[in-house]
């Protein structure tokens, strides 16, 4: 391919960019070289002379949604406020009609010490059409071209994008709306696209954003074209001197060309990146005309919405440059800082009216792993608690028996009772705001919440937790797959999600593992983290669906070989013990009082997970003598990644206070032997290296003659474990 440089100058004729020859110039003839690339941005001109054409990249994010083209669709405006010289940026969740999650973002890009320079981006779910009929602010047959239905979308989407922008602003929608805007709110979309292939001509490939683009702010353009292109030419000269032909040269730098872009994509794919376009009735043309749909069609598919959307009211690439002025002051004062709280949560009023709260805490059955959620209760500032169960007071730990208003020994045999003692316990310590109880109990609490008006999950959300087939078939409606756990090849995993008001507020997942009789659960780091978006997605829904209030949640789930997830359990309780203290330790948090804060005053925080924690499952060994050995050896070879042994050697446990020895003739090989050491809780690695995880890797494979049964739990920052 031959080439020759011009002057060019550019006019803008009609909402489109003309190139002509500067007048007085001539082209200058570089003949033909033996390797150029055309790097000239989104939508070359001179690449699509070539032949080169991009392509919509689709994804397909594992949700049931199938695959959709990788595109946003962002609102913008230009309010005039300080935010400095600094770019602000929020990722959030908004649930649809059916309870799927999409992440959205809100991004606020300013100038150092000048408040006329702001702009805000938000980006607008895929759910969402600003259909002024369907608002109901119009009639159906109203004319789309006049006045009145596009006031009517105009002020759908002003009041999506200041209710939006308030949430990266942090200011209220109120004072929003009193700030001046000299543009927008505008939409536009960006579109991730990509070539088929690099190489145009024999000796010429096309490269940077000219071949393939993800979003504009992972800066991934740059870094791809400057970086990872420039060093495959690198690497083509280097390859000609080591001898190569220019055919194969060629080749393996138009390959790395591809590879590096769909590593841009990879990070990208979420956004999209691409000129702003304002889905002109070409666009949406060629949309329709690629999948056979009709523009006005309203389908549960994203594409289907986007296309209805675009539809409402195609605009013409020239009304990006109209002004449009919404008078009103401008704020040169700081900006709030962001809260690390959802606006949802936010919104929820808390169970806690003053300065006490009175809770009952129903427990038939007082077992140790029930003790730690009572002692968060009683722990929670100003708290009152009842605590009705089966048990006498005396059997309580005196740490938990001098910290209660109230306690009710009665039999709770039938739903019955349990109304009645929570009628009593209220008599004791006033009206409740909160009350609280084991899971074997939930249907009874909920028709107890009922009858005294106190919030928390309903009777008919209890009772349908307890209705296999309804819930399998409620996780079905949604799209997702159900199946047993016994019956699905995989890897095993859990997902436990903390809500306030049905609102997911955070979650954790596990990894659980099988080697013979011994077993393992890992809580990975968050860049480790088994629950990906296809799995949150399909989580949230399922609870939102099922009708979840206040309180953590457990849904255990499948991931197969071939990456799809199967559901095979849905539970409004929290996990077992040794997950909830594997959450304390990877989360560096006492997760029962987080917990406890929830339910009872409403308030729950992000949490980081800065460390990865697990415990492991051995079964018993040759006996009881040199189990406290083995345990030594173990802590001797894994150093501090050992964090907390638990058991005692003589097979006693500890149930509200009092020791009972398991008689021997009843201890069968494999049963729980329990063994007295100290606690290492406090000793969290900060930096474990590679060694320690093959200690741990061994240890595991060979549990069955390592220490004999117990139960260990470790906790380090390396990614890997």
């Amino acid at each position: 391919m031959q080439i020759r440089v011009e002057h060019l100058q550019e006019l803008d004729f009609r909402g489109k960019l003309l190139r002509v020859r500067m007048p007085g110039t001539s082209p200058i003839d570089l003949g033909v070289p033996e390797l150029f690339m055309v790097a000239e941005g989104f939508d070359s001109n001179d690449a699509s002379r070539l032949g080169f054409r991009q392509q919509d990249v689709a994804v397909d994010h594992g949700d049931g949604r199938g695959a959709v083209v990788a595109q946003a669709d962002f609102l913008a405006g230009l309010i005039e406020m300080l935010v400095g010289g600094r770019l602000r940026q929020r990722i959030s969740s908004e649930f649809d009609a059916d309870g799927k999650e999409y992440w959205v973002r809100q991004i606020a890009v300013g100038h150092e010490n000048d408040p006329e320079v702001r702009w805000v981006l938000i980006q607008v779910p895929d759910f969402k059409t600003f259909d002024p009929i369907e608002a109901g602010l119009v009639s159906a047959d109203i004319d789309q071209d006049s006045p009145e239905y596009f006031a009517a979308y105009q002020l759908l989407v002003y009041d999506y994008y200041i209710e939006q922008a308030s949430h990266i602003l942090e200011l209220p929608k109120k004072e929003l709306k009193k700030v001046q805007m000299v543009y927008g709110p505008k939409m536009f979309s960006l579109i991730e696209k990509m070539g088929d292939e690099a190489r145009v001509a024999t000796n010429g490939v096309v490269g940077g954003d000219s071949f393939g683009n993800g979003h504009f702010l992972t800066s991934g353009g740059a870094m791809t074209g400057m970086v990872g292109h420039s060093a495959g030419v690198l690497r083509y000269w280097q390859a000609r001197d080591a001898g190569a032909t220019p055919e194969a040269a060629v080749r393996d730098l138009a390959q790395s060309i591809r590879e590096g872009t769909q590593g841009w994509l990879g990070v990208a794919q979420e956004y999209s990146q691409a000129v702003p376009i304002n889905f002109g009735a070409e666009r949406i043309a060629e949309i329709a005309a690629a999948s056979g749909l009709d523009t006005k069609a309203r389908a549960p598919a994203i594409d289907a919405t986007r296309r209805k959307r675009h539809s409402l009211l195609p605009l013409d690439p020239s009304d990006w440059r109209r002004l449009f002025l919404r008078n009103g002051r401008v704020l040169s004062a700081p900006l709030p800082e962001l809260h690390a709280m959802h606006p949802a949560l936010r919104g929820q009023s808390a169970t806690k009216k003053g300065a006490k709260v009175t809770v009952v805490f129903v427990a038939p059955v007082v077992t140790p792993a029930a003790l730690p959620f009572v002692d968060a209760v009683l722990c929670q500032p100003g708290a009152r608690v009842a605590l009705v169960s089966e048990h006498s007071a005396a059997s309580l730990p005196e740490n938990i028996r001098e910290r209660l208003a109230a306690h009710l020994e009665m039999s709770l045999k039938q739903t019955s009772d349990v109304l009645e003692a929570v009628e009593r316990a209220t008599a004791l310590i006033g009206r409740l705001d909160a009350l609280l109880g084991t899971a074997d109990v939930q249907v009874a609490l909920a028709e107890a919440r009922e009858a005294l008006r106190i919030r928390g999950m309903r009777p008919q959300a209890a009772r349908r937790f307890l209705d296999t087939a309804h819930v399998t078939r409620t996780l079905q409606e949604l799209g997702l797959t159900v199946a047993p756990a016994r019956e699905i090849e995989g890897q095993q995993c859990s997902l436990e999600v903390m809500s306030i008001g049905g609102v997911p507020a955070w979650f954790a997942a596990t990894r659980r593992n099988a080697n013979g009789a011994a077993r393992m659960i890992v809580l990975p780091r968050e860049i480790d983290d088994p629950a990906g978006a296809d799995v949150r997605q399909k989580g949230f829904a399922a609870l939102r669906t099922l009708e979840t209030d206040t309180g953590l949640s457990t849904i255990t789930w499948t991931r197969r070989a071939d990456g799809s997830v199967v559901i095979s359990g849905v539970a409004p309780n929290p996990p077992d013990a040794d997950v909830v203290t594997l959450m304390g330790l990877a989360h560096k948090a006492d997760m029962y009082r987080a917990w406890a804060n929830g339910v009872v005053n409403g308030l729950f925080a992000p949490i980081p997970r800065p460390f990865a924690s697990g415990a492991l499952f051995f079964p018993a060994g040759n006996g009881n003598a040199d189990i406290s050995a083995r345990l030594e050896r173990m802590r001797r070879e894994m150093g501090d990644i050992l964090v907390e042994p638990a058991g005692r050697p003589d097979g006693s446990r500890s149930s509200c206070g009092t020791r009972r020895r398991q008689p021997s003739s009843t201890r069968s090989e494999n049963s729980p032997q329990r063994f007295s050491q100290p606690s290492f809780r406090d000793l969290v690695a900060i930096d474990a290296g590679a060694r320690r995880l093959r200690l741990l890797r061994r240890w595991h494979g060979s549990c069955r003659t390592a220490i004999g049964n117990s139960r260990i739990r470790f906790s380090t920052c390396w990614p890997d474990l």
